[in-house]
């Protein structure tokens, strides 16, 4: 199905009440109706837009914007003589709404859950109507399952069988729709929030919307620079969605210290959604034998994944030089910066060199010798060649994917 030139469009209107936005809103894809709400919109922008999506525009601006995104809804309502109405829009494309939607927990768990509930609170009220009124009980249920599973072409879909859904809050019903078929990472999000800067609230502040990030927790201040620039490479408009716990202040950087945390993180109840990101070796295999055999839902240990360039690595032991697996034994940050800055000199993989023996997981600690230079290299890696990211991008979509089940 051809979805050019795509469009996803959010309407708003908000409320002089209260700073939380309320009231009317449509989500349209193509000029379609997909979904709607009366009242009680309040999460919208609520993490998944920021300062810098927004474009704005008065008059004959305004009409470029409402041309160059296909608002269909102000032909014949806005001319470039209306110097008075601000048109503002919140941009962006489909693949980072996904991203950020994943980021602040939403995924199709929730989304089917969601159906799951309605269809039975269906079938109960089903059982309790006269048989003239029961077909469209089950003609509703119908449709709820070929909602679930994506049995409704998109041009069937209607805002009127998602409404009926009571949806635990707006974003659950957005991650149904940009996941539908047929929608595509390069279609674009636009949240039309014209009348919100007409009300003044625009220029108040945005960023009084965006939901509490989730905070990353690392072995050391290298993890940190490392995923951060990483990101700002990759995904920039994810940066302002997660946040780094800083290490200056701790006296230990290593996994053992990181579990140390991570334990009175959740004797004392934080509330904060937190994901800690240890390394891909024994020395982190070990520290996490001491967590908790069951942490809060707000709080998930993994590791760095395992990557293909670590299967056959150059090492150094008490055997010699020798290529070996060192996934979950020496797979530091530096492993995923590339193998371009991986290279030495000399033209080889810098080597790992073996050291203590983790007793508890019966596995060898390993580390890279020259990190240092490694370091350095990765200092001046090029930004342009995306080729060479590759890895660190691997690493990202791992960790957005586990935030969307935290």
């Amino acid at each position: 199905m051809d979805f050019t030139p795509s469009c996803i469009i959010v309407s708003l209107l908000s409320s002089e009440e209260v700073i939380i936005m309320s009231s009317y809103a449509s989500f349209y894809i193509n000029n379609q109706e997909l979904l709607h709400w009366n009242d009680g919109f309040s999460q919208i922008v609520d993490g998944l837009y920021t300062k810098d999506d927004i474009v704005r525009g008065r008059g004959k601006d305004g009409v470029r914007l409402i041309k160059q995104y296909g608002l269909s809804m102000y032909d014949n309502a806005y001319t470039e003589d209306d110097v008075d109405w601000e048109i503002a829009l919140a941009v962006i494309d489909v693949a980072t709404l996904k991203q950020r939607l994943s980021i602040y927990g939403y995924n199709a768990q929730l989304f089917n859950e969601s159906l799951d509930t309605h269809i039975g609170r269906l079938i109960k009220e089903c059982n309790n109507v006269s048989n003239e009124i029961k077909m469209d009980y089950e003609d509703e249920i119908k449709q709820v399952n070929n909602l679930k599973t994506n049995k409704i072409s998109l041009e069937d879909l209607s805002y009127e069988l998602f409404r009926q859904i009571d949806f635990n809050n707006e974003l659950i019903a957005i991650w149904g729709v940009v996941h539908y078929e047929g929608v595509k990472d390069s279609d674009i999000a636009v949240l039309d929030i014209s009348d919100l800067a007409e009300a003044g609230w625009l220029d108040y502040d945005l960023e009084n919307f965006i939901t509490e990030p989730p905070i990353i927790l690392t072995e050391g201040i290298t993890d940190i620079e490392t995923l951060k620039k990483a990101l700002h490479v990759i995904y920039p408009k994810l940066e302002s969605n997660v946040r780094f716990l800083d290490t200056s202040f701790r006296p230990e950087t290593n996994a053992a210290a990181v579990v140390k945390m991570i334990k009175s993180f959740a004797a004392a109840g934080i509330n904060n959604r937190i994901l800690a990101i240890l390394d891909n070796d024994a020395a982190a295999s070990e520290a996490m034998t001491n967590l908790p055999r069951i942490l809060p839902n707000n709080i998930k240990v993994i590791q760095y994944p395992e990557l293909d360039l670590m299967t056959s690595y150059p090492t150094i032991g008490p055997q010699g030089e020798i290529n070996m697996n060192i996934n979950g034994l020496a797979g530091s940050i530096e492993m995923y910066m590339g193998k371009d800055i991986l290279t030495g000199n000399d033209g080889n993989l810098e080597l790992v060199q073996w050291g203590g023996y983790m007793n508890r997981v019966k596995k060898y600690q390993g580390s890279l010798i020259n990190k240092d230079a490694v370091g350095s290299r990765f200092k001046g890696k090029d930004a342009a060649d995306v080729n060479k990211w590759q890895d660190l991008r691997y690493l990202w979509d791992y960790i957005i994917d586990n935030l969307s089940t935290l």
